[in-house]
């Protein structure tokens, strides 16, 4: 995106008076570099915003009717993959977090955010880099730690240089196709790859994969995109 042009947003909660008040200070904070161009009050309006408009970012609420937030992101993930969507909640609940984040959502903030961390996460995800709130990062990372220790047993997993590399070129959010054709590899080889990585870390699927790569200092948290 030129970096120009303001960053195209939709936003979705059931709560008008959120919604208002939301837009409002985002039009009065920074009418240059941020620009509304849809509200939904549930999941399916949002979906079917995000296919008129292709917003950079969207901002959903998790709990919401017709379709709920995870599943409303899955949609948009699926459909419109170049746009980035942030959890937006007062909820802070290891299982919503964790549906978000395998549905593809690239933020999580809590609504106690304060306004500057707020546009601060929209920027951030606007150029594919991921961002988290402190108090769900650690919620996040306690979770998938505390699940590895478990599946190690204390030993230390060993991974080849190739495994590493797919690691890394996950954790770049690159697609199997993309991850191939960088790495020289044929698809199958990265498929078959990455579920070596799975079986071994105890994970279901790339966000695992991701996850553990920063805990275990494979990659580095500023390098990540969710």
């Amino acid at each position: 995106m030129n970096p120009a042009q303001p960053i195209k947003i939709v936003i979705a909660d059931d709560h008008e008076l959120f919604r208002m008040g939301f837009t409002h200070y985002l039009q009065t904070y920074c009418p240059d570099d941020i620009k509304i161009t849809g509200e939904a009050r549930n999941g399916r309006d949002l979906v079917d915003l995000v296919a008129t408009h292709q917003p950079d970012v969207v901002i959903t609420d998790i709990q919401m009717p017709v379709l709920n937030g995870i599943q409303a992101c899955k949609a948009i993930k699926r459909d419109h993959p170049s746009t980035s969507v942030i959890a937006f909640s007062m909820f802070s609940d290891i299982n919503n977090i964790m549906g978000m984040l395998q549905s593809g959502a690239s933020g999580y903030l809590a609504k106690s955010s304060d306004k500057e961390e707020m546009v601060e996460a929209i920027k951030t995800v606007n150029s594919r880099t991921s961002y988290y709130c402190s108090t769900i990062s650690d919620k996040i990372y306690g979770t998938l730690l505390n699940s590895n220790k478990k599946r190690r047993d204390n030993k230390k997993i060993y991974f080849g240089p190739q495994e590493v590399n797919v690691m890394r070129n996950i954790c770049r959010q690159l697609t199997t196709k993309e991850i191939a054709k960088e790495m020289r590899l044929s698809v199958k080889t990265v498929d078959h790859y990455r579920q070596n990585i799975l079986e071994k870390i105890g994970a279901r699927n790339v966000v695992g994969i991701a996850l553990y790569s920063i805990i275990y200092d494979i990659v580095k948290h500023s390098e990540i995109q969710l």
